[in-house]
């Protein structure tokens, strides 16, 4: 019984450290078992998608960063997508919806101070009417 389960592990391993071969094989493009074959098909295309998914996330970010910038950094014609545009336009609104509210805040405090120096009240803000509890 022992054997067997050993010989289960041995070969388990052996299957994990192939497919790891075949994958290396892939990526460097040498054969290092000397089979004659670089990687197999499976493996060739995993690689291939994770090329395909590190460039998509590259040409999202420098079009983010051209939208920001407002400089075309690939050259092609564009300055960012219409994605990376909005995203930028939206941000800058929030941006400037924070600013304006910072800005009420800032007159509001000089207002109360200013009539704190004069010795006048400072306006009384209204306290919020109790509600009822429900019934």
């Amino acid at each position: 019984m022992a054997d067997s389960i050993l010989d289960s592990i041995k070969e388990a391993v052996s299957g994990v450290a192939g497919k790891a071969e075949e994958l290396v094989e892939s990526v460097t493009g040498k054969d290092l078992d000397n089979d004659g074959e670089v990687g197999t098909e499976e493996s060739a295309k995993m690689v291939e998608d994770a090329k395909g998914n590190v460039g998509g996330i590259v040409d999202k970010a420098q079009n983010l960063v051209e939208s920001v910038t407002g400089k075309d950094l690939d050259k092609d014609g564009e300055v960012g997508t219409e994605e990376t545009n909005k995203m930028v336009e939206d941000a800058k609104g929030a941006v400037a919806g924070v600013v304006d509210k910072g800005k009420e805040v800032v007159a509001d405090t000089q207002a109360a101070f200013s009539a704190a120096l004069a010795g006048d009240e400072a306006p009384a803000e209204e306290a919020p009417a109790e509600e009822k509890p429900a019934e």
